[in-house]
């Protein structure tokens, strides 16, 4: 079965331009049955919650319905990205692996409209790479995500960072770098970094060399500089 379509939308939440699907099934009259049912889609651009993905293609296996398995590809924010998704639609819950790299300006606007409290934590001036596995609990409710990232700059509350990289974890609130490296210009320095994107709670476990006044902006008032100026020369 093949279809075309100039324009598609749903719901008024999101449209599809430029649709094209092939769908291929083996068809067993003696059990008024479909078996190795699997569509093929492409389009021209996909636009959802306010944001666009170009040239999107999806396939999609249906032989173990409800269970369904998924492999996308897509350019979002000029950046490309794939993902696979094993799905099971009677318990509306999922796992999804995910590989690519992400544009800074995608996560500004993510996080100020999710995460606001995240956001000046994570101003990134460079694409992300990543590679990671998500999971979505019954009732398509997120449960947890974990990956590798390697990022370039970043101004995290006025904390410069050249160049960052390390396995990052998140669950509910819950905020994990680690296995981590950051850089900033002439220091360096190796550890973890934990949040609560709620409380915006953290604790740092660094090891390597940081000049503290590099790290002002991650600590509130004027006590950790005055620290250091008045125990150290």
């Amino acid at each position: 079965l093949h279809v075309a379509a100039s324009r598609g939308a749903w719901r008024d939440q999101a449209t599809v331009e430029n649709l094209r699907a092939i769908l291929t099934a083996e068809v067993v009259p003696a059990e008024f049955s479909l078996r190795g049912i699997e569509a093929v889609v492409a389009a021209g651009s996909v636009s959802a919650a306010g944001e666009q993905a170009a040239g999107p293609v999806l396939r999609v296996q249906l032989h173990d319905w409800p269970a369904i398995r998924t492999a996308a590809a897509a350019q979002v924010d000029g950046e490309f990205v794939t993902a696979e998704v094993d799905a099971e639609l009677d318990r509306q819950s999922a796992r999804v692996r995910a590989e690519g790299r992400v544009s800074a300006a995608l996560i500004a606007r993510v996080l100020g409209r999710h995460t606001p409290r995240a956001a000046t934590y994570f101003g990134f001036a460079d694409p992300v790479a990543f590679e990671g596995e998500g999971v979505l609990g019954p009732g398509w409710r997120f449960a947890r995500a974990g990956g590798r990232v390697d990022a370039g700059r970043i101004d995290s509350r006025g904390v410069q960072i050249t160049a960052a990289r390390g396995r990052i974890d998140l669950a509910g609130t819950d905020f994990l770098a680690h296995d981590a490296r950051v850089e900033m210009t002439s220091s360096a320095a190796r550890g973890s970094y934990w949040m609560d994107f709620a409380t915006t709670d953290y604790r740092m476990l660094l090891r390597g060399r940081l000049r503290p006044d590099d790290i002002n902006g991650w600590f509130r008032g004027n006590w950790w500089p005055a620290f250091w100026a008045r125990y150290f020369d």
